[in-house]
């Protein structure tokens, strides 16, 4: 075997055993006689191979410790040619940030490229992430919405260099940042809507998936300015879409002849789409809806909505990942919230 390729193959030898785990940060190496005698190449050729590694930042060399791997807190700047964008699905919410991320982007001259991921195949996202780090791409957005996956292969990529953004959750992982509509300013301004149309018994719908950040943010800051004559409802986790069915399941027409909700919040706009489509056809127009997320059709439905500043949030993210590829990342998690403007119909 050439002694390139061997090079070549330890390198990512060693790229694999720390996105496993087997490899764990500022652990010691295994010596350069053993690595050798279970590859069966020199010595030699494993010490040429970690001077690689340790030149690109990856392991140090102490004195009677031997190598240690050693995460990148910081890695050589420059300004990548291409950046990943991971999402699970394929929606217009989704599509209006990517439409301004892009546009900053090419402000800069980098290519934006997508990549659509399987919710539910853990094992298959992981592998996306890994061969994106084998393929020289090292600065992705994720925008995880309910997608399965062992978020330590994250933090591994992420001492390996990778610069990683989340769009729309929030999570606590080193070297990352995290960007989202201000989901506390949009609950609370939509709020104090209601009320300044006289609204006195407020029912929220969400969906009940803690798992989301946004719908957990959103759900936690209602129920901080909520009344005792309001309530909170969520509803099952549907990827595919939330039907009429579900609501009648709710009885939401016994609610209001009943006298127990006089307006709603929706944390959702395909929830607030859905309910104000449904009381339309209910008879009940004079029921004030509002919600997060301006889709197309809240215009036409007359529903009002908290418009997601795509334009700054594309912004935003983009300048968390220019600041982390131009070797300012911090060690510590960033979360970076945008407030948006309630459009009133």
């Amino acid at each position: 075997m050439q002694s390139d390729t061997l090079y070549t193959q330890i390198r990512l030898d060693f790229f694999r055993n720390v996105y496993s785990g087997e490899i764990e940060p500022y652990q010691q190496l295994i010596p350069e006689r053993k690595e050798a005698e279970a590859l069966s190449v020199s010595r030699g050729t494993i010490r040429k191979a970690r001077k690689l590694l340790e030149e690109e930042g990856y392991i140090s060399n102490t004195q009677g410790s031997g190598a240690i791997y050693t995460p990148l807190e910081t890695r050589k700047s420059g300004t990548p040619d291409i950046i990943a964008v991971l999402v699970p699905v394929h929606n217009p919410f989704f599509i209006s940030f990517y439409r301004a991320f892009e546009s900053e982007a090419e402000k800069h001259g980098i290519l934006v490229v997508i990549k659509q991921l399987d919710n539910h195949n853990a094992e298959g996202l992981k592998d996306v992430l890994f061969s994106l780090f084998l393929k020289g791409i090292r600065d992705i957005v994720f925008w995880p919405y309910d997608t399965l996956l062992d978020y330590r292969h994250i933090e591994r990529l992420s001492g390996l260099g990778m610069n990683v953004v989340f769009f729309d959750s929030i999570l606590d992982y080193d070297f990352t940042a995290s960007v989202s509509v201000d989901n506390h300013h949009a609950i609370t301004s939509l709020y104090a809507y209601l009320k300044k149309r006289g609204t006195e018994k407020i029912v929220y719908l969400g969906w009940g998936n803690s798992s989301m950040s946004s719908s957990r943010e959103r759900e936690e800051s209602f129920q901080r300015v909520r009344s005792a004559e309001d309530r909170v409802i969520t509803l099952p986790w549907d990827q595919e879409a939330l039907r009429e069915n579900q609501l009648e399941h709710i009885d939401i027409n016994a609610m209001i002849q009943h006298g127990e909700a006089d307006g709603f919040l929706c944390g959702n706009g395909h929830i607030g789409v859905v309910l104000k489509s449904y009381l339309i056809r209910l008879g009940h127009t004079d029921i004030p809806v509002c919600t997060i997320d301006n889709f197309t059709e809240s215009e036409a439905l007359g529903l009002t909505a908290y418009d997601q500043p795509f334009q700054a949030l594309g912004q935003q993210t983009f300048g968390q990942l220019q600041k982390r590829f131009s070797g300012k990342r911090s060690k510590e998690a960033e979360t970076h919230y945008v407030k948006g403007e309630v459009i009133e119909r």
